[in-house]
């Protein structure tokens, strides 16, 4: 269930996304006990899981999110290699339907 080999695992709370998560460009992934639930890239990886964190009527939300994980990726490869993860772990917050929702 992740999204590199090696790639540590935080806890889904305000404290681990700001203690771990860089303000960088990068992929990232947000977990619950049943999988991945959402892949998302940035410019700044700690805001974007800030604001997942923040937003209590997100399709993340209310996955029940217990961890995250990130990869720092140059922004021009960034969309390839979240497209890749999100093929990949196929994150319920990432389809179609979800999204509109």
């Amino acid at each position: 269930m992740a999204i590199g080999a090696n790639v540590p695992t935080y806890g889904w709370d305000a404290m681990p996304i700001v203690q771990n998560a860089p303000h960088l460009s990068g992929i990232f992934a947000i977990f619950g006990a049943r999988g991945c639930i959402y892949v998302g890239g940035s410019d700044d990886i700690r805001a974007s899981l800030l604001r997942h964190y923040g937003d209590e009527n997100s399709c993340v939300m209310r996955n029940a999110p217990i961890g995250f994980q990130y990869l720092l990726v140059p922004s021009s490869l960034r969309i390839f290699q979240q497209n890749q993860l999100i093929f990949a772990l196929q994150p319920i917050c990432n389809r179609h339907e979800e999204q509109i929702g």
